[in-house]
């Protein structure tokens, strides 16, 4: 019984100190990689995903594409 109670504490502090580690895991800085969305909006003419300021550059044929955007619903989808 004693055994079973230490290993039952044992698993709650490591599980404990897994979820402050993982939330401790970002840098609060979401542009540390030097990443800088580009201007073109929503249906404008892209040459790739870095020039749209959602980073969503779809190919419509081998020159060019256009921006577009992630959804998250079928209101949102384009």
């Amino acid at each position: 019984m004693r055994e079973s109670r230490f290993a039952g504490r044992a698993l709650q502090a490591l599980l404990l100190a897994l979820a402050m580690f993982l939330g401790g895991c970002s840098s609060g800085d979401d542009n540390a990689s030097g990443y800088v969305p580009g201007s073109g909006q929503f249906g404008e003419p892209c040459q790739e995903s870095e020039d749209c300021a959602s980073g969503l550059c779809v190919r419509v044929d081998a020159s060019h594409g256009i921006c577009t955007h992630g959804c998250t619903g079928d209101v949102s989808c384009p």
